[in-house]
């Protein structure tokens, strides 16, 4: 739409320039209208879907008072301009003062806004590290008896979360020696998982005494003490500090540690781009790997293959020949059967037997399935299944340890490479 000047040949007056200015044909709606001396402006916006409506509507103050500002600033200016007191390029200017005036206003208000927000940071810093530890060091503290290392003893352990009616664990007591592997069985809310943490030490039990001889190693949750945004590598560094281990202790094993893993050139991705699978042998690798007197797996090889179990279970022979004790928290009834010395049989956080592998197991299906003559023809069968599964976990465990006392010549090709089960 074209618009006519009136007024100087030379130059257009400030209104006229108003007047001249042209708007498409949008689909927009009139919000409000400003009525200048010579011209009258519409504001106009794009019509506003539902959702976009609370975000206009949270408009800043500061950016509430700068339209304002900028408003009466041209509305006064523009009166001036049209008198001819005031020039277009002074109008600009003053605006731009005006603004900058404003904004340090603005930012003296912001400072007496944030300054009892750093009153109350700094003093919740000062209390933090006022706070005095809750953990104390032992007064007189025991030499760790070397004849020990290993033993895991829980003496008439309880635990309860706070405001819970009901405690998790009722007067537990055991003992696990070293060397051996010792499985904890029962249904889901049995209290294994809490039984564990308090030996890692990650929760405190409310009543009474459990000794942990020796250096605990722990794969208590998937890709527990790891950080998403570093490397693998970088991640083995990092778990193993945990551990107590020195920078030139994990370069003497890195080695090791990436054998075992087996994740090629992922070990320089960012772990949060790892599958299951990889997170757990990265994690495995890191705490079988140190030679700890203590080891407990709950649970955390049931997201690897079977290649990778047989790996891992052979390794835990191995530790358990060098004397670390082993507790293993599974429902593979048929991994307890061949891989454990003695089993640990839980219901509603008591303790109900403590025995040989199979007696435990039994006992444990007896739970799940009751004595009704139905109910014990299943449990047959499923023993059945169990002792056949447990003959090929023994076989698969015999492969791994074979495998690894024999590697492979130079010439000899893997069995892997071409996809041979055998």
């Amino acid at each position: 739409m074209r618009r006519k000047f009136v007024g100087s040949a030379s130059a257009p007056t400030f209104c006229e320039t108003l007047a001249a200015i042209g708007t498409a044909d949008t689909p927009a709606e009139p919000i409000s209208g400003f009525t200048f001396p010579c011209v009258t402006l519409h504001i106009t916006f794009p019509k506003s879907t539902p959702a976009a409506v609370p975000t206009q509507n949270a408009i800043s103050p500061s950016a509430t008072i700068f339209n304002v500002v900028t408003l009466v600033i041209v509305y006064y200016g523009s009166k001036q301009i049209d008198l001819g007191n005031l020039a277009i390029g002074q109008m600009m200017a003053f605006m731009q003062y005006a603004m900058q005036i404003i904004m340090a206003f603005l930012m003296i208000a912001m400072i007496a806004i944030m300054l009892p927000r750093a009153s109350v940071a700094a003093n919740r810093v000062y209390e933090i590290i006022e706070t005095k530890p809750t953990i104390q060091d032992p007064t007189n503290p025991v030499a760790l008896d070397e004849s020990k290392k290993g033993l895991v003893e829980f003496n008439h352990v309880s635990f309860a979360y706070p405001g819970a009616s009901e405690p998790v664990l009722k007067d537990i007591d055991f003992v696990a020696k070293p060397g051996q592997t010792t499985a904890f069985i029962g249904s889901t809310g049995s209290g294994k998982s809490t039984l564990l943490q308090i030996l890692a030490g990650t929760l405190t039990p409310t009543s009474g005494e459990v000794r942990v001889n020796g250096r605990v190693a722990a794969l208590l949750e998937l890709g527990a003490g790891f950080n998403n945004d570093f490397s693998g590598r970088e991640n083995v560094y990092l778990n193993a500090s945990l551990l107590g281990l020195t920078k030139a202790e994990v370069d003497n094993r890195l080695d090791d540690i990436l054998a075992f893993a087996d994740i090629g050139h992922f070990i320089d991705s960012p772990v949060r781009s790892y599958s299951s699978g990889m997170l757990v042998r990265l994690a495995f690798a890191v705490q079988a790997q140190i030679n700890p007197e203590i080891l407990i797996v709950d649970e955390a090889l049931a997201v690897g293959d079977a290649k990778f179990q047989a790996k891992c279970f052979a390794r835990l022979k191995q530790l358990k020949a060098n004397g670390t004790s082993i507790l293993f928290v599974s429902h593979a009834t048929e991994q307890i059967v061949t891989h454990c010395d003695s089993a640990i049989l839980l219901n509603d956080g008591e303790l109900m037997l403590q025995d040989s592998p199979r007696v435990v197991v039994n006992h444990y299906l007896d739970l799940l399935f009751g004595k009704s003559p139905k109910e014990n023809a299943e449990k047959a069968s499923l023993s059945d299944s169990i002792d056949q599964a447990a003959k090929g976990e023994q076989e698969r465990l015999d492969r791994e340890m074979a495998s690894e006392q024999q590697p492979l010549s130079e010439n000899a090709t893997p069995a892997w490479q071409y996809g041979d089960a055998g």
